[in-house]
């Protein structure tokens, strides 16, 4: 997918045991081996996943990979069957209206609270709100949950998915955006730390952002739900 100057692969990986690295591990140590200004595709999205995984909680992702994807080396026979669109909708479909109207009660609530001056509780549920929007993309992506739960980390999971989201949350193209780095902090010390104390500058610029990343998910998922639908 272009991405400014930027083009990406999508690469499955899928071992007998669960893998000894963790997802985020594996992309930095792929840098390090591979850095970015020494190939031509400057991005890679991986996906790694167990046997088991790949049976049980992926299983719709991995149906399609097998589907629509292309082996590049496998050590036994791969038997490409098609995927099922109509159960693969559905589970998609039930992770977007699951996480989709989470994210909107946390938005509606953190309007009210900025509204009232409560600066603190607006960054806590403005977070929780980003979180849940992220989750619903992830969930029509792939029919599948995520453990994943760093705002940062779940952006830069789906950065091929649509440059428009990621230039929209990271504009510096930093592979870490501030707004959402800020809003993991504010997550987890909002409503503990007397000490943070967010300016209503600042978290009403968030609250808008996060409006705005609202209505460009619910765009992508609706598009690739309707694209399922079709495949049905």
């Amino acid at each position: 997918m272009p991405f400014s100057e930027m083009a990406a692969y999508d690469l499955l990986v899928v071992t007998p045991m669960h893998p000894t690295m963790e997802w985020l591990d594996l992309h930095g140590y792929l840098k390090f081996k591979y850095p970015t200004r020494s190939r031509a595709i400057s991005f890679i999205n991986l996906h790694l996943y167990s046997a088991a995984e790949a049976a049980g909680k992926m299983k719709w992702f991995y149906r399609m990979a097998l589907s629509e994807g292309k082996v590049l080396y496998s050590r036994e026979t791969v038997v490409r069957n098609p995927c099922n669109y109509e159960k693969f909708y559905f589970a998609a479909l039930d992770r977007y209206e699951l996480f989709s109207g989470q994210a909107g009660g946390f938005l509606t609530a953190a309007g009210r609270s900025l509204v009232a001056g409560d600066f603190r509780q607006t960054a806590f549920l403005t977070a929780c709100a980003a979180e849940m929007l992220l989750h619903a993309l992830y969930g029509v992506y792939y029919a599948a949950d995520t453990d994943l739960h760093t705002l940062t980390t779940l952006l830069l999971r789906m950065r091929t998915i649509s440059p428009e989201l990621y230039l929209l949350l990271d504009p510096e193209q930093t592979s870490n955006s501030r707004m959402l780095s800020r809003l993991d902090v504010y997550r987890r010390d909002a409503l503990f730390l007397f000490r943070c104390d967010p300016c209503r500058a600042e978290i009403g610029g968030y609250v808008e952002r996060t409006q705005k990343m609202k209505e460009l998910i619910e765009r992508l998922c609706k598009a690739r739900l309707a694209l399922y639908n079709e495949r049905r």
